[in-house]
């Protein structure tokens, strides 16, 4: 027997996100936690100050865009600094968690 249920904010940023992934770990506590799932729009602009899906050299994180670097939200861990030799590809912006 299915019930319907009132829209809530997380199903209007589904239907914008075009991926969802599991995080690991803290480092972007107290945003996102381990075992969160965030919602990804691959086609939105990822500016400085914007948390999103970077992959740098075939590693993949979410973390806030910095000038030249990825920043942790939990001070724990340290940025990572992308220098000319890094690959770094950003896949998405994170619009919202579940």
């Amino acid at each position: 027997d299915l019930h319907s249920f009132p829209t809530r904010r997380s199903s209007d940023l589904t239907g914008r996100a075009s991926f969802a992934l599991r995080v690991h770990g803290d480092s972007m506590e107290p945003d996102y936690f381990d075992g969160d799932i965030v919602l990804v729009d691959a086609d939105a602009d990822v500016n400085v100050g914007d948390v999103g899906i970077f992959i740098v050299n075939g590693e993949g994180f979410i973390k806030q865009r910095g000038k030249d670097r990825l920043i942790s939200l939990n001070n724990k861990y340290k940025d990572i600094r992308i220098s000319a030799d890094d690959t770094c590809v950003c896949k998405g912006k994170v619009i919202g968690s579940l």
